[in-house]
């Protein structure tokens, strides 16, 4: 029997689902360190989840493939795994739906959507309206796999510099978050394409490293 090489999860179309399940799933990839934390104006949202389980990969490469209806619990488990450094992103822009939401009945049946709190990564950024931003792009691709690959891993410098504005807490003006997001737009990419790319990486020890070193540096640039 062949060995396995890697884990590719596929998160592409996944619009959302629950943040403790959310929660889980990172947990089953990280040993340790902050997964997502969710903070509003009541005491009560404030909330930290830490990852405590063990690695069920036992340390092979992760990739995790996004596109723009990649949302909410989607959205959580790519940024956790990219932001701690166990997971190389592949794909588009993310949806950007970082806002956990509680459901209130009211007497006559009728229902309102009330808006609790936000979702910040670990590296401290909000999700809602950015995202999440791959390290090898997409978008608009019709590449080689190879020149895809290669091409984004040999812009890293001008990737650095964008992810630490990525990066930047509290970056809520629309304007500067529809610019950054332009960087690699947000599309529907339910293709091979990026299981290719995605399995290329893995094939090539040398490369998701390298991949993962620009994911640690966008990471580092962000800690206290």
């Amino acid at each position: 029997m062949t060995p396995v090489k890697g884990i590719v999860l596929d998160l592409r179309g996944n619009p959302g689902g629950l943040l403790k399940q959310s929660v889980k799933v990172a947990d089953l990839l990280l040993t340790q360190g902050h997964i997502v934390s969710t903070k509003g104006r009541h005491l009560d949202s404030l909330h930290d989840y830490e990852a405590g389980g063990s690695d069920l990969a036992n340390g092979l490469p992760v990739l995790v493939l996004i596109d723009g209806r990649s949302a909410s619990a989607a959205e959580i488990v790519a940024a956790a795994l990219q932001d701690r450094e166990r997971a190389v992103v592949v794909g588009t822009s993310s949806y950007g739906k970082g806002t956990v939401q509680t459901v209130i009945r009211l007497p006559n049946d009728g229902e309102i959507t009330l808006t609790w709190s936000r979702l910040m990564t670990p590296s401290g950024y909000a999700l809602h309206g950015l995202g999440v931003l791959p390290v090898v792009c997409t978008s608009n691709e019709r590449d080689e796999i190879g020149d895809i690959v290669d091409g984004a891993l040999s812009r890293s410098l001008q990737a650095r510099s964008r992810f630490q504005s990525w990066r930047t807490p509290g970056v809520q003006a629309r304007d500067r978050r529809n610019e950054l997001r332009r960087s690699c737009p947000s599309q529907r990419r339910k293709t091979d394409l990026e299981l290719q790319v995605a399995r290329q990486i893995i094939d090539t020890p040398a490369t998701y490293d390298r991949a993962l070193a620009i994911s640690a540096a966008y990471s580092e640039a962000r800690q206290p």
